[in-house]
């Protein structure tokens, strides 16, 4: 196999890759928060002992999240959170083994009464002396509000707890997991004192479906357009063979 033959899988191999992040983006544009991903790519050059004979492929680098903020929407539920500005907030099971970072702020009270997640991690929040805990709210707490700094107050204005929230530096050093979450370092958090907590509301993903649908066309004519390529240079490479195959010995 030439160079044009090793050229051209590595940009079909590319494109499928861009392809898929796309049709993802485009599953997920009515996920809760969900951020659009797009593929980064390279020119990775060959080292041949002559760099006249270099070869120039297509290399994917990594994916990039997209971290500009999606649409807050109203729901009217009083576990419904979102945020207005940077951050996450961050999750644990109950055990504390485990945390998470997410902007999904779909929640629940779980059996026994503390702000979850819809499959039971914890809401994280901080105690009047800043340190961690989850917040629990009482049988008797008939009405709940968050303010905007993430203090959660019931009905009589007794504070329950304070959200928590995380910032970083680089979002992108954040792993996706699924279900619409991120693990990373905690000694990286950053406070995030200037993000508010709107209550009654989820924030929308900022996927645009027309965007993707048109990344989706322009991908699908480049692909063509490779495949192409291949198959002049297959045709080219047997009209060569059979040249050969056929002349005097």
């Amino acid at each position: 196999m030439e160079n044009t033959s090793y050229i051209s899988l590595s940009r079909q191999m590319a494109v499928e890759r861009q392809m898929e992040s796309v049709a993802n983006n485009l599953a997920n544009v009515n996920t809760t928060s969900y951020k659009t991903d797009r593929t980064i790519f390279s020119e990775f050059l060959t080292t041949p002992p002559n760099p006249e004979e270099a070869t120039s492929f297509v290399h994917d680098l990594r994916v990039y999240r997209v971290p500009e903020q999606g649409a807050i929407r109203q729901t009217g539920e009083m576990t419904d959170f979102s945020l207005n500005g940077d951050g996450y907030f961050i999750v644990e099971t109950p055990d504390k083994r485990e945390r998470y970072y997410t902007r999904d702020g779909m929640l629940r009270l779980d059996n026994e009464r503390y702000l979850s997640t819809q499959d039971g991690l914890r809401l994280v929040s901080v105690d009047e002396n800043e340190q961690e805990s989850f917040i629990e709210v009482p049988e008797s707490v008939t009405d709940m509000t968050v303010a905007r700094d993430g203090s959660v107050l019931d009905q009589d204005g007794r504070r329950l707890g304070r959200i928590k929230l995380a910032g970083f530096e680089d979002e992108q050093e954040l792993k996706k997991i699924g279900e619409n979450r991120y693990s990373g370092d905690k000694k990286l958090e950053r406070d995030r004192p200037d993000t508010e907590v709107v209550q009654y509301t989820l924030e929308s993903s900022n996927v645009n479906s027309i965007t993707e649908i048109t990344n989706m066309m322009e991908l699908l004519r480049h692909y063509e357009a490779v495949q192409k390529m291949v198959e002049n240079d297959h045709d080219r490479q047997t009209k060569v063979i059979q040249a050969l195959s056929s002349a005097p010995n």
